[in-house]
């Protein structure tokens, strides 16, 4: 399995940090840094040899977590009135997301997505649609498409829940999924809950079975189990 480094608040010298071992590329955060230092931090990284840099537009709070976020142009006006349920809001904001990559050209884009409320069918199949549109606005641009999904751990841990998620992410253009779940602990702490992690490990196990390589992100200890689920790569 795979290590992605996922860039924080000034964590750029651990991309280069020689008594670490080598990531397979990195997952840039516009919450943390603005798009001049971003650029910079690309150039370095594409003297990395087989290093792949993945760019997340990291809508998920777009209200109370902005941090660098309304210094990029594609983080949209009016986000506190947007309707987050209308198609046609994410078609626009990926258009001007296409526009910050023409600069940026990262070697792969995580489709946008926010945090809902709830999470139902409804929202999964959303998930699949703004994705689908990405990955066809990609086409022929070099730069691969990788699916956003947002899921909360105690949904997954009912019964049935993960493979009924699966079933509908499965159905996306591309093959790949950068994972991302909310819970009650804050990120990179430790998870707690058996249930919770057996449904993420489920989840993860019935992804990869259906030809898609899972990136688990935001990890911890816990990788150590996503590994064993079958997950293709983690971001830590």
């Amino acid at each position: 399995m795979s290590v992605y480094h996922q860039m924080g608040n000034d964590s750029i010298n651990l991309v280069f940090e020689e008594h670490l071992a080598s990531y397979r590329g990195a997952i840039i955060s516009p919450v943390n840094c603005d798009k001049a230092g971003t650029l910079d931090h690309i150039a370095r990284m594409r003297d990395l040899p087989d290093f792949e840099i993945v760019f997340d537009p990291q809508l998920y709070y777009p209200k109370s977590e902005m941090g660098c976020l309304p210094d990029w142009d594609y983080f949209p006006k009016g986000v506190d009135t947007a309707d987050v349920a209308n198609f046609g809001w994410w078609q626009d904001l990926i258009d001007g997301l296409m526009k910050s990559m023409t600069v940026l050209h990262p070697n792969a884009i995580c489709s946008p997505t926010n945090v809902p409320k709830v999470f139902p069918d409804e929202f999964f199949a959303h998930t699949v649609e703004v994705s689908n549109d990405l990955t066809a606005k990609l086409t022929g641009t070099g730069i691969d498409s990788i699916l956003t999904l947002v899921v909360k751990m105690s949904e997954i841990a009912q019964p049935g829940r993960s493979m009924a998620i699966a079933s509908i992410i499965s159905r996306a253009d591309c093959s790949r999924v950068y994972l991302v779940m909310e819970g009650e602990v804050d990120p990179r702490r430790e998870l707690n809950s058996p249930e919770n992690l057996k449904g993420a490990m489920r989840l993860i196990r019935a992804l990869e079975e259906a030809g898609m390589k899972v990136t688990v992100g935001f990890c911890s200890s816990d990788v150590l189990l996503w590994k064993h689920a079958g997950a293709s790569s983690c971001a830590t």
